[in-house]
């Protein structure tokens, strides 16, 4: 889902949501730390009102003042959007330009951090610092875990060019391993010796042995796998 803030007319002044702990973490099933995500998010512009975007459902947080505007964002996340949080500066301020390297709790006496970030204390920490305005909204909902799995922010600087933040999120970008004959089997038979997962982000591996001839996706996937296929019987014998 995708918002677009036609600024200086309309802007960002606020964002509610939920978390809650994960329907499923499919990728670490024993994972037994702090599993709480973000499950919905919605936003809040001058004009209009954007979502709620995932299930409604957990423990509420809300930040809505229309005396300011919000120029950032920062958080944690891994496989999903685990926590959120904002820079704010007051529209009395709204052409005061406010450098990223510079940002704290308070820059030339305007307050531009507030409470938060709201939902779990687990993950890997984001900071997109501060910018000028926010131009578009990027949501994107994780059904596994029926919680959000990222959010993408267009960000004006204070040149007025525009750059994209980073897709705060992780997933499947190239897959590699080994494969060959297994000990006591006879015949031409060929299975997955070991495995190794890339996100864009991680690496996971390698599972099992490294033994046999060598394979990787990399020179044929440009891009991000969404979907496998292969063969398997007693042993997983081909993947792609």
């Amino acid at each position: 889902m995708q918002i677009n803030i036609d600024f200086p007319s309309d802007f960002l002044t606020g964002v509610s949501g939920t978390y809650a702990p994960a329907d499923h973490y499919a990728y670490n099933t024993t994972y037994i730390g702090d599993l709480q995500v973000i499950k919905s998010i919605k936003f809040y512009t001058k004009n209009r009102e954007y979502g709620p975007f995932g299930s409604a459902t957990g423990s509420l947080f809300s930040f809505r003042q229309k005396s300011n505007l919000i120029i950032g964002f920062h958080g944690k996340w891994d496989r999903c959007l685990r926590s959120l949080g904002i820079y704010i500066k007051p529209l009395s301020s709204i052409f005061v330009s406010i450098p990223k390297e510079e940002h704290s709790e308070h820059i030339m006496g305007i307050f531009v951090r507030s409470p938060g970030p709201w939902g779990g204390l687990e993950g890997r920490e984001f900071d997109d610092g501060v910018f000028s305005e926010i131009k578009k909204v990027h949501v994107h909902e994780c059904v596994d875990t029926n919680a959000i799995s990222a959010v993408q922010f267009m960000y004006v600087k204070k040149d007025g060019t525009t750059i994209w933040s980073p897709m705060h999120m992780a997933y499947l970008v190239g897959i590699e391993g080994f494969h060959g004959p297994v000990d006591g089997i006879t015949g031409d038979v060929s299975v997955m010796r070991s495995i190794t997962f890339h996100t864009n982000k991680f690496k996971y591996g390698p599972l099992g042995s490294e033994i046999g001839k060598f394979f990787t996706s990399s020179k044929g996937c440009d891009g991000k796998i969404v979907g496998v296929f292969g063969k398997s019987g007693a042993y997983l014998s081909s993947i792609g």
